[in-house]
């Protein structure tokens, strides 16, 4: 996706999107002492997806058979209908202008940019330049369940409470908002002329909901009368502490020589890290930093990887703000939980030049759990790719991963000798299947949830870009993150994550990634189970 001749990208703009910050108007939070679990109807709907969503602990536990996710992109597919030959020219590598289904109606044109059949929810719907009118039906109703502009959409227009919700960041229009459906839905967008499709980006993230309890399905009028619990909510995502119920407290300082280790947590019984926090007297020291970690007796580390990484920050260790971590002057919070065995340990390592001096606070939950031998394990990884040619088709695999499980969160940093964009390439999930990709995007700012090649700077609960130097000759330096919470990735064999690594122009790049997830540490093979959704395939008109 290239858009350097579209919007110029010599600005940096930092937008903090967090709480005041919305559009919002009147009672946007459940009144003090009322429980959000309280109103929320039992089984599935928007409200419990999203309650799911910003707890944590949840990902420790496998995902049920049948869930799975599906991204429906403008990526170039010879199974889609392609319109982008109507633009006047192409953009990048042609990730634009293409539909499940194009249809000439006698009043406008419509164009299918996702449907499926059985239960489930689209959990985000992102656009670089929304066009149109998005119809929107749900289940086997013939009227349309939303109609409305598709910029109106993404802006959040159906929801009483916008933040976290709905954003631009970046130029990018952000949707994270589950729309559940029963048994199908299809998602189109109309307009008069089939050459105003011709440009359209667009990234519509589907799951698939198992069918073991109520679901109710999206129905506008009543998500406008519940902006109180949608704000409540939204505070969820936005907390930036944890209960310490329950949870023993330790802290020590020390000072780390050069290129030396320490382990800073150990165990003989079960338990659950439920809080990191990090203190040193400087960013560099915080960049220094290694984190590893080996649970239940295993030899090799379930988490080996920098700390910055893990933070989803450049070297610089930029200030940042997310459900999952929070880097403020010297101090890192890292919330992931964290549920290990007997002989668990976690460990320090300084891969500075100098010494650096440390204060640890951990809060660790030892209350036996029955399921602390089958909970899944947080696993990070670092790898670093050194001179890549931009103009070669590299394709980076972040991790090869045996199920069950789910990736949570990527980390991306790069360091690019060209003056022109480094992020053509377009992440490539696996999940359970060689013969597909479960997701196909149409960029690498795109997946971030950004556009247009933009530097502007900017923070949100589930992703952001904390550098962007785009204003040196001939060389531009990133750091971005992106976290799988509303929009999750499950798996029960295994997933595989990779991304397209190169540019525009002549020139190499440095490309550091970390992957997170939760899979257990022993191999487990999962026999191959039906599918209880089915996605309607793309074809020619």
């Amino acid at each position: 996706m290239t858009h350097e001749r579209t919007i110029g990208c010599s600005t940096v703009v930092f937008l903090l999107l967090m709480a005041g910050c919305g559009m919002d108007g009147g009672d946007t939070s459940l009144p003090e002492g009322v429980a959000i679990e309280s109103q929320i109807p039992a089984g599935v709907s928007w409200a419990s997806l999203l309650l799911e969503a910003s707890d944590l602990d949840s990902l420790t536990h496998a995902p049920s058979p049948g869930e799975r996710s599906v991204l429906f992109s403008s990526s170039a597919d010879t199974q889609k209908v392609s319109l982008a030959h109507l633009a006047p020219e192409v953009l990048g590598d042609l990730d634009h202008g293409f539909f499940v289904r194009v249809e000439d109606k006698a009043d406008c044109v419509e164009a299918t940019l996702a449907e499926a059949t059985g239960p489930g929810a689209i959990t985000w719907i992102w656009s670089a330049n929304p066009v149109g009118t998005a119809v929107l039906y749900i289940d086997n109703d013939e009227v349309p369940a939303l109609h409305l502009p598709f910029a109106s959409l993404l802006a959040g227009s159906i929801l009483p409470v916008r933040d976290t919700f709905a954003s631009m960041t970046a130029h990018g229009h952000n949707l994270h908002f589950p729309i559940v459906h029963s048994n199908r839905f299809r998602l189109a967008i109309r307009v008069a002329e089939r050459k105003q499709l011709s440009e359209l980006f667009y990234h519509v993230a589907w799951n698939s909901l198992v069918a073991d309890r109520p679901i109710h399905p999206f129905d506008a009028a009543a998500i406008q009368n519940a902006g109180p619990l949608l704000g409540s909510l939204g505070e969820r995502f936005r907390e930036w502490t944890v209960a310490t119920t329950d949870a023993t407290e330790l802290a020590l300082s020390f000072t780390l020589a050069a290129s030396d280790s320490k382990t800073i947590f150990e165990s003989d019984q079960p338990g659950t890290i439920r809080l990191l926090e990090v203190t040193a007297r400087s960013k560099a020291a915080l960049a220094d930093l290694w984190i590893e970690a080996r649970w239940d007796r295993h030899s090799q580390p379930a988490i080996s990887a920098p700390l910055s990484m893990l933070a989803g920050v450049s070297a610089q260790c930029e200030n940042t703000r997310s459900l999952p971590c929070t880097l403020s002057g010297g101090r890192v919070l890292l919330r992931w939980p964290m549920p290990f065995g007997s002989a668990s340990t976690m460990s320090f390592i300084n891969k500075g030049n100098r010494p650096r001096d440390f204060a640890v606070r951990l809060l660790v939950d030892e209350r036996p759990q029955q399921s602390d031998t089958t909970r899944l394990r947080f696993h990070a990884n670092y790898a670093k790719q050194v001179a890549l040619s931009l103009t070669a088709r590299n394709v980076v695999t972040f991790a090869d991963i045996t199920g069950p499980g789910w990736i949570v969160g990527t980390s991306l940093r790069v360091d690019s000798r060209s003056a022109k964009w480094w992020g053509e390439g377009d992440e490539i999930i696996w999940l359970d299947r060689n013969d597909e990709a479960a997701w196909r995007g149409t960029g690498t700012e795109d997946y971030f949830g950004f556009a247009w090649c933009s530097d502007q700077l900017f923070h949100h609960p589930l992703r952001g870009q904390t550098r962007a130097d785009g204003s040196r000759t001939n060389r531009r330096i990133a750091a971005m993150h992106k976290y799988h919470l509303i929009d999750r990735l499950p798996f029960r064999r295994f997933a595989r994550f990779e991304m397209e690594a190169w540019g525009l122009a002549e020139g190499f790049m440095d490309y550091e990634t970390t992957l997170m997830w939760y899979a257990p540490l022993a191999p487990i093979f999962w026999p191959t189970e039906a599918p209880e959704c089915a996605i309607i395939p793309a074809h020619q008109p």
